[in-house]
């Protein structure tokens, strides 16, 4: 039987600044949406929204599960032959 594929998932999580306007979460969507930009050509497997709640009220946070598609590494002796057949 073969083994499923497998891949390593990252993530990061990200909140509006502590203080007036913590709890804007159209505004935090849209730092997310910008994050998520910026990282570049990534898969995107997940997005859990939080909430806590402190002295200024709900402080909402967002958590982005992601994988990167990452080209595939070569065999170890197709890699050695490669390494001969270059120098």
């Amino acid at each position: 039987m073969d083994e499923p594929p497998s891949w390593t998932a990252e993530h990061f999580s990200l909140a509006n600044p502590l203080g007036q306007g913590q709890g804007d979460v159209p505004l935090l969507l849209r730092r997310a949406a910008a994050a998520i930009e910026a990282i570049g050509d990534v898969r995107i497997l997940d997005l859990m929204l939080h909430t806590e709640v402190n002295e200024f009220g709900n402080w909402p946070s967002v958590t982005i599960y992601f994988h990167r598609d990452r080209p595939a590494q070569p065999a170890a002796n197709e890699f050695q032959s490669r390494q001969w057949s270059d120098s």
